[in-house]
């Protein structure tokens, strides 16, 4: 559906987003730990700030850790998958851990540390995001921290109260995580 909306070239990458949930006693499934992120572009350039979100790590600190030069290593998937682990077990950038936390908003929020991960990867400040299932509005409250100008959209008028009371609020907010 999305290459249809917004074309097979536009595809940028998949990302995923990993965090731990607690068993409980009888469940009946493993719990749900990651969620999959689609990020597309419009038109034929885009922006990738690579600088707000790589993580610097010093030279002693790759080797204990069992980077390779070429960022690839032993993997514990199947050859060929998109997903290998370096030697010591760790994930490739396009996977990061974030710690999903329950909310006063909404169910499906997400965490505000993971929506500044994403703006500040694909926009600069003054750029223009769009949120088409606000839900919470994590993504305009973001938006609106880091000095982007945001549009939200949603049918739920339960989703759009608790959108407009959280944007007239941001002053009170805590500061962006």
């Amino acid at each position: 559906v999305m290459d249809e909306v917004f074309g097979k070239d536009t595809f940028i990458n998949e990302l995923v987003w990993t965090y731990a949930r607690m068993a409980s006693r009888g469940q009946k499934k493993y719990n749900s730990t990651h969620q999959t992120i689609f990020w597309f572009r419009r038109g034929t350039e885009y922006t990738f700030n690579v600088d707000d979100v790589r993580t610097e790590y010093a030279e002693s600190s790759k080797a204990r850790e069992g980077y390779t030069k070429k960022g690839v290593g032993s993997g514990l998937f199947k050859e060929g998958t998109m997903c290998e682990l370096n030697p010591a077990g760790k994930f490739p950038d396009d996977y990061f851990s974030i710690p999903f936390v329950r909310n006063n908003f909404y169910p499906t929020q997400k965490p505000e540390p993971l929506l500044k991960k994403l703006i500040l990867a694909a926009s600069c400040k003054d750029d223009l995001i769009l949120d088409c299932f606000a839900g919470s509005g994590t993504t305009p409250a973001v938006a609106e921290k880091l000095g982007r100008r945001w549009i939200a959209c949603d049918f739920g008028k339960h989703a759009v109260y608790t959108i407009q009371r959280r944007i007239l609020r941001i002053g009170e907010s805590k500061a962006l995580l």
